[in-house]
């Protein structure tokens, strides 16, 4: 990394402002080969003059100066702001090489930064994540993963599994030093099993990486699923009618529940009679509900068995979301008494929906609000973290294997940081980057 190198960073096509970056120990000089303004200061500053791109191409523009290392890559850095049209930009990073910078490879911006001890690699995965967020919600979990919570949170755990390895291995290098105080089996279990529990809950919370989370409505046939999914839509998507049954397939149609993209899906009831189509049916209900982000069990709460009708959804799996529909048909004391187990909506004059929202939105956020992780490396090394501590937690009493397993957990710990990764996994983490990042 002792060379120089140049990219367009802003957005590709038409925009107010075009910005080409240059980093790297000439990057200074190589700026004011074509940036015709005022002298350049010792420190941090905004110059303000013009751009020359020869033959006459010239534009209005400033210059950020941003001298090492209190810059992005921890390297000189400067930006030429100008006019964003791309034959200018284009021919402003020609002359930057001609000058003796060398065009960036994608990425490669915060490849240096991390290189350079600005960031770690989470951090660094999760400006990737940032710029190819689809939803706010998705902006927001890259933005937490970016401020760098989550790799102190990872760095803490491989502390504290380092003071426990310490101590057992202490046991096995000095088994006859009787004023060596060693790790009680128990506490050295109690210890593992802290780290590995949070760190648990640091998976468990990450939002599945996928375009739209999926809301998957489920009950019985009858129970105004259909009615209640084309209300939270705002549009007739789904086919209503009285006759039981009339739902086979699962319906799907997008949707923004609270700030996430979602699908929500609407799936065959139970309860169905026996037959060739009814077993179908059930097959791609139960496909719909294995693939759910969220679920929201639908009772009739207008109808005589409700109550039986509400046992049975909640033994017969784990939903996320209560909804007592059809309480147009029910007086006011009878629709309130259902509101501590459900929430009571009518699809048909609109009440309660929006609470539904809520509930629906708070259940994503819940379950997918404070995640860390951006990448599936990420998971993955994770996953072997999380297995070796379940290992070293039955191996507490044997301090040999419950060493190594601790070992292999900070190994992998380690990688998620971006710790002992060869020159190809990091080729594979930055080339999802564009030119200019």
């Amino acid at each position: 990394m002792n060379d120089t190198i140049v990219a367009v960073s802003s957005a590709p096509g038409e925009g107010l402002r075009g910005i080409v970056r240059l980093s790297g120990p000439e990057a200074f000089a190589c700026a004011a080969a074509v940036f015709r303004g005022g002298t350049r200061p010792a420190g941090r500053a905004v110059l303000f003059g013009e751009v020359d791109a020869a033959d006459g191409l010239r534009a209005p523009a400033h210059v950020l100066v941003m001298p090492g290392p209190r810059s992005y890559t921890r390297e000189d850095v400067a930006e030429i702001h100008t006019c964003a049209a791309p034959p200018l930009l284009d021919r402003i990073v020609a002359r930057l090489v001609e000058a003796g910078a060398r065009p960036a490879e994608p990425g490669e911006f915060t490849l240096r930064a991390f290189l350079n001890g600005r960031i770690d690699l989470m951090q660094a995965e999760a400006v990737a994540a940032l710029i190819e967020a689809r939803g706010e919600a998705e902006f927001r979990h890259a933005q937490r993963a970016l401020a760098g919570a989550a790799g102190e949170a990872i760095a803490a755990a491989r502390e504290a599994l380092l003071g426990v390895r310490a101590e057992l291995e202490a046991e096995l290098d000095f088994p006859e030093e009787e004023d060596v105080r060693f790790l009680p089996c128990e506490a050295a279990r109690a210890a593992i099993r802290r780290v590995r529990e949070n760190l648990a809950g640091m998976r468990a919370s990450a939002p599945p990486r996928r375009e739209r989370l999926r809301i998957v409505l489920a009950g019985r046939e009858n129970a105004g699923k259909s009615t209640l999914f084309n209300a939270l839509i705002a549009r007739e998507h789904a086919i209503v009618h009285e006759e039981p049954g009339t739902t086979l397939d699962a319906v799907t149609a997008d949707a923004v529940i609270g700030a996430a993209p979602c699908t929500l899906v609407d799936t065959a009831g139970t309860g169905a009679r026996g037959g060739p189509l009814a077993e179908a049916a059930g097959r791609v209900r139960e496909r719909a509900l294995a693939d759910a982000d969220v679920t929201v069990g639908v009772v009739d709460i207008a109808a005589s068995d409700a109550g039986v009708a509400l046992d049975e959804i909640v033994a017969w799996r784990a939903v996320d979301v209560l909804a007592g529909t059809k309480i147009d048909l029910l007086g006011a004391a009878a629709a309130e008494g259902w509101a501590e187990r459900l929430v009571p909506v009518s699809a048909v004059t609109g009440q309660g929906i929006e609470r539904l929202r809520a509930a629906i939105a708070a259940a994503v956020a819940a379950k997918h609000g404070p995640g860390a992780l951006v990448s599936a490396r990420q998971e993955h090394a994770l996953a072997r973290a999380l297995e070796a501590l379940a290992r070293a937690e039955d191996d507490a009493g044997r301090p040999e294997l419950c060493a190594a397993e601790l070992r292999a957990a900070e190994d992998a710990l380690g990688e998620i940081l971006g710790e002992g990764l060869g020159g190809d996994v990091l080729g594979e983490v930055f080339r999802r980057f564009c030119i200019g990042k």
